[in-house]
């Protein structure tokens, strides 16, 4: 089954789940308008840590902004910069545009057991996060529990340090 397509706008296969709801089974990269990554600060030896919510892509499913749902996708969250990363056809790893992804649901084995994550945007601006952060949703319906994880870059050093030290 092919799950990604990057030339055009290829007819896209769904899969009717119900309640008017169509998921996509091909992915076109357009529709999230993918940037390749720069990596310049997560290859520095230097630097210790991820700034991923988790280090290995994850098979998700991907809500579009326009309410388009993808599934199957590989993608991982940086906490640091508050992006969605995902892979090409070719595994390529790029990021989407701000505001192009509404909703991304992680699924991941925890124990031999299925367990998902929940990352929500789109909801209003409350100090410096806008409406394109991305929360992760512990309760959904009525009302709304949301949880915003960041991870920050630090840089410690000692009156002795050398630059290898950061």
């Amino acid at each position: 089954m092919q799950l990604y397509s990057q030339n055009g706008s290829p007819s896209m296969p769904t899969m009717n789940l119900g309640r008017g709801t169509n998921m996509r089974t091909t992915f076109n990269l357009g529709d999230a308008m993918g940037t390749k990554v720069d990596f310049t600060a997560a290859n520095n030896p230097h630097i210790k840590g991820s700034p991923f919510y988790n280090d290995l892509f994850s098979s998700s499913q991907i809500t579009l902004k326009s309410g388009v749902v993808y599934t199957g996708i590989e993608t991982r969250i940086n906490l640091f910069t508050n992006d969605i990363y995902y892979l090409s056809s070719d595994s390529t790893q790029l990021v989407a545009g701000k505001g192009a992804i509404k909703k991304v649901i992680i699924y991941q084995n925890e124990h031999s057991r299925p367990a998902t994550t929940i990352f929500g945007s789109g909801y209003p601006p409350i100090n410096h996060n806008d409406e394109y952060t991305f929360y992760e949703v512990l309760v959904s319906g009525e009302a709304s529990l949301l949880k915003l994880t960041m991870k920050f870059l630090t840089d410690d050093q000692t009156l002795t340090a050398t630059p290898e030290d950061k």
